[in-house]
């Protein structure tokens, strides 16, 4: 769905329910981690959109030992980039307290007009969950979520949780 709002969503659960004993109310208690912290890591740990713009090559243009001829077509990932080494510390955990250096909603001129309003869709939504189901957990019984099967946009097709 464009703007990832069920996408957010649904990594946020993911990401935060998926630690041994973990659960999502975390996010709630005590104001210790406010809610646009995890929608920021996740975005960044799991984005929408892992694939971004795919421009062509004006010119012949090499990266590391690659050519891309000029017409040839650039596939950005996004997902890659938001798990660099040299920009994050043990970039394949989920850790809420890293910041929001990620590049899930674009950059300069490719950045997400609708950035603002999926990240206050998914704080609301985020906020309302934990209201509603305070002791939300994953269901061990149901083994792997499904995602939808991709490799443009990312997202969970089920996430078995308990309340």
């Amino acid at each position: 769905m464009p703007g990832g709002r069920p996408t957010v969503l649904g990594g946020t659960a993911k990401g935060d329910l998926d630690k041994e004993g973990a659960r999502l109310s975390m996010v709630a208690e005590a104001f210790t981690t406010p809610a646009m912290q995890v929608i920021e890591e996740t975005l960044r740990w799991n984005p929408p959109f892992p694939l971004g713009v795919r421009p062509f090559a004006v010119e012949d243009v090499v990266i590391g030992e690659a050519v891309i001829p000029a017409g040839g077509r650039v596939w950005v990932s996004i997902a890659s980039a938001n798990r660099d080494e040299r920009e994050f510390q043990r970039p394949h955990d989920f850790d809420v307290g890293r910041g929001s250096s990620h590049l899930a909603l674009g950059h300069g001129i490719h950045y997400c007009l609708g950035a603002p309003l999926a990240r206050l869709e998914a704080e609301v939504a985020l906020r309302a969950l934990l209201d509603r189901f305070p002791a939300l957990e994953l269901d061990a019984r149901d083994g792997e979520p499904q995602w939808h099967s991709s490799f443009h946009k990312r997202g969970l097709r089920s996430l078995m949780v308990t309340t």
